[in-house]
C-alpha cells in the first residue's frame, strides 16, 4: 500500500527513520545479502531492500527472495514490477500458497481484469481456509471494474500538470485564492527548513538520515502552497523537522487540521527500536500567524495513527481516520462533535456499511454526501472513491476510479473538485486531479405517436405508442418518464382489452454484451414501475435490444460524439395493442 500519511509511522532505531504502513541453502556471501536485505525490509526501507534482494537472486533463485522483491515493488507502488515477480513467484514450486492471491492483486492493480478473476477463482478454489466472501467481492470488482471501463461515467479528469512533479503529490484543498497539497518533492523552498535534527541514535551505530525518507528515497512530506505560478511551503508545523500533510480548513480558513509525525525527545524512548505513529494536530491563524501545533485528544504517537482529517466548514465537526483499537479493519472512519467549551465529544465510528474489514480513507463531506475511499468494497483495485446514498456504498465507476489508488475526493463546487491518484501516465507517483461531472444533455421526448391505419389497408395492431428516455449507464425511471408511464398505467386500467408490448435500447458506449444487459435492466424498470401500479404483468411483453436499433446517429460523419442522438437512442418504447 502508500506511504500515504496515516500509514506513517516513524521507528527509530539502529538503521534509519522510517514510515510504517501496514535463506538457507544460500553461500555465505548470499546469506550476508539476504540479511542485509531482510534487516533494510523489517526496518521498512523498501527502496533499499530491493536492490539487495536482487544482488541475491542473482547468485540463486528461491521463492523467499522473489517474494520480498515483489512485495518490496508493490509497498513503493511500482505495480509493473511487483506484477512481474508475483507472477514470478507464483509459478515456483515452494511458494507461499497466497501467491496466487499477490499476484491476483497485482493484475487487477494493472487493469487485467479477466485474467486477475481467473487467479482469484483458482485461489479461492485451492485455499479452502480463504473467506468465501472475501474471494466473492474480489471476483465481483473484477465484473464491476469491466462494466464500469465499458460504460464510462460522463466526468472529465485531468492532470493538474502546474502541481505535480516527478515525486509524490497528493490531497490537494481549495485555500483562499489557491491550491494547498501535499509532497514529498525534492525541492529548494525545503534548503531553509531543514535544521539538525534530534538524536535519534540509540544503540551506538547510525543517525537517520537528516533529509532522505529512506521507504521512497524521496524528501519527508511537506505542505506547499500554490497560488497562479507561485509556489512555497505552507506555514503549518513549520518548526517540524519531519513528515507533516493532509489539511483541512474551516470556512473562513482560520483554522486548519492536519496530519504530522512529531519526535519530542530521545529521553522518551528506552528501546532499542521505537515506532511513532502519525498524529492529528490543530493550528490557529492569529494576527496572520499560524500557532504551534495542538494534538487532537486522540493522537497518541505510541499505540496508533490517526490522519486523514476533514474539518466541517463551520467547524463543529472533525471526520479522521484511525487504526486504533476496536475498529472493523485496518483503518476506519471515525467522527467527533465539538462541545460548547471547544472540547470535542468522543469519537463515534461510522460502522457499516461505510467501514469494512479493509481501510477506509479520505473522509469528504459536501452538502450531506459523505464520500471516502477504502480498499474493502467492491472496487477496481487499490483504493477507490465511494459514496454513501440512500444508506448504500456506491462506487463512483470509471474513471474516477481506476485499478490503482484514488484517493482524496474534494468537491469545490457542485460539479467539479479534485482527486488523487497513481494511476498510469501520471507525472509522478501519486498525482493531483481535477475532475468535472459533464452536464447530462436531456433531449425532451417526441410527443405520442397516433397510428392511423392506412387506406384499404388492415389496422394495424400497434394502437399507441409512447417513449421515455433515459440519463446515461442508467436504468432507474426519471422524473419525465414516470409523467407518461403514469398516462399508460391509466390507459391499462380503463381498457382491459389492450396489452403492452415494450422494447428497451441504449446507446453504443459500452460493449455490446453490456448494453444488453443493460437494455433488459431498463426494461425490467419500466415493467416494475407499472406492475406496482397494479397492471398485471401478464399484460407486458418487454424486452431488451442493447445498442442494435438506434433511433439516432449515436455519431456524427465526421466522428464527433452525438450526444442528442445518444440522448434519443438510450430508451424504451411502448406499444400499446388489442389482444
Amino acid at each position: 500500500m502508500k506511504a500515504r500519511l496515516i500509514k506513517n509511522r516513524i521507528v527509530l532505531g539502529s538503521i534509519m527513520l522510517f514510515m510504517l504502513l501496514n535463506a538457507l541453502g544460500f553461500g555465505a556471501n548470499a546469506q550476508y545479502v539476504i540479511k542485509e536485505a531482510d534487516q533494510q525490509f523489517e526496518h521498512y526501507n523498501y527502496s533499499e531492500a530491493v536492490k539487495s534482494y536482487l544482488k541475491a537472486w542473482k547468485k540463486k533463485e528461491k521463492p523467499y527472495t522473489a517474494q520480498r522483491i515483489a512485495e518490496s515493488y508493490q509497498k513503493m507502488s511500482d505495480y509493473k514490477s511487483a506484477e512481474e515477480w508475483y507472477a514470478r513467484l507464483s509459478a515456483m514450486a515452494g511458494s507461499n500458497p497466497e501467491s496466487r492471491l499477490w499476484y491476483a492483486d497485482a493484475l487487477r492493480s494493472q487493469g487485467k481484469y479477466a485474467e486477475a478473476k481467473t487467479q482469484y477463482q483458482q485461489y479461492g478454489q485451492q485455499q479452502n481456509t480463504a473467506p468465501a466472501a472475501q474471494i466473492q467481492t474480489l471476483i465481483a470488482s473484477c465484473d464491476s471494474a469491466i462494466a464500469w471501463t465499458a460504460a464510462p461515467k460522463d466526468i472529465k479528469i485531468e492532470n493538474l500538470t502546474k502541481i505535480n512533479g516527478n515525486a509524490s503529490d497528493w490531497a490537494a484543498v481549495k485555500y483562499k485564492d489557491g491550491i494547498v497539497f501535499t509532497s514529498d518533492r525534492t525541492s529548494d523552498l525545503l534548503k531553509s527548513t531543514v535544521k539538525s535534527r534530534p538524536f535519534l541514535k540509540f544503540d551506538g551505530t547510525k543517525l537517520p538520515d537528516r533529509r532522505i525518507y529512506q521507504w521512497t528515497g524521496n524528501p519527508y512530506t511537506h505542505l506547499y502552497y500554490m497560488e497562479g505560478d507561485q509556489l512555497s511551503l505552507f506555514p503549518l508545523g513549520d518548526s517540524n523537522d519531519y513528515h507533516i500533510g493532509t489539511a483541512s480548513f474551516t470556512a473562513d480558513g482560520k483554522e486548519a487540521y492536519f496530519t504530522m509525525t512529531r519526535i519530542k525527545s530521545k529521553k522518551d524512548f528506552k528501546q532499542p527500536l521505537n515506532t511513532i505513529y502519525v498524529g492529528l494536530y490543530s493550528s490557529r491563524l492569529v494576527d496572520g500567524k499560524w500557532t504551534d501545533p495542538e494534538a487532537f485528544r486522540y493522537t497518541d504517537d505510541r499505540k496508533w495513527s490517526v490522519g486523514d482529517p476533514f474539518i466541517s466548514p463551520d467547524g463543529q465537526t472533525l471526520y479522521f481516520v484511525s487504526d486504533m483499537q476496536g475498529g472493523l479493519g485496518g483503518t476506519d472512519i471515525y467522527k467527533c462533535s465539538r462541545y460548547p467549551d471547544g472540547k470535542w465529544s468522543d469519537a463515534v465510528n461510522l460502522g457499516a456499511p461505510v467501514n469494512s474489514s479493509g481501510n477506509e480513507r479520505s473522509p469528504f463531506v459536501y452538502e450531506d454526501n459523505l464520500f471516502f475511499s477504502s480498499d474493502g468494497h467492491v472496487g477496481m483495485g487499490g483504493l477507490d472513491i465511494y459514496k454513501i446514498k440512500d444508506g448504500k456504498v456506491v462506487n463512483l465507476g470509471f474513471p474516477m476510479n481506476s485499478g490503482h489508488d484514488d484517493f482524496a475526493f474534494q468537491m469545490t463546487d457542485n460539479s467539479s473538485g479534485f482527486l488523487s491518484s497513481n494511476r498510469e501516465k501520471g507525472s509522478g507517483k501519486d498525482d493531483v486531479y481535477s475532475f468535472t461531472f459533464m452536464p447530462e444533455v436531456v433531449v425532451m421526448p417526441p410527443p405520442p405517436i397516433a397510428i392511423e391505419p392506412a387506406p384499404e389497408e388492415k389496422k394495424p395492431d400497434s394502437l399507441y405508442i409512447e417513449i421515455i428516455y433515459y440519463n446515461f449507464d442508467k436504468a432507474n425511471i426519471r422524473n419525465d418518464a414516470t409523467v407518461i408511464l403514469d398516462k399508460v398505467a391509466s390507459r391499462m386500467q380503463q381498457n382491459p382489452n389492450l396489452n403492452l408490448v415494450m422494447s428497451a435500447h441504449t446507446d453504443s458506449k459500452g460493449t455490446k454484451e453490456y448494453n444488453l444487459h443493460l437494455s433488459q435492466s431498463r426494461a425490467r424498470s419500466a415493467v416494475k414501475y407499472l406492475t406496482d401500479r397494479g397492471i398485471s404483468a401478464s399484460r407486458i411483453e418487454a424486452k431488451g435490444y442493447g445498442e442494435s436499433l438506434p433511433a439516432a446517429e449515436n455519431t456524427f460523419k465526421n466522428g464527433k460524439d452525438n450526444p442528442a442522438g445518444r440522448q434519443l437512442n438510450r430508451r424504451t418504447e411502448i406499444k400499446m395493442i388489442l389482444k
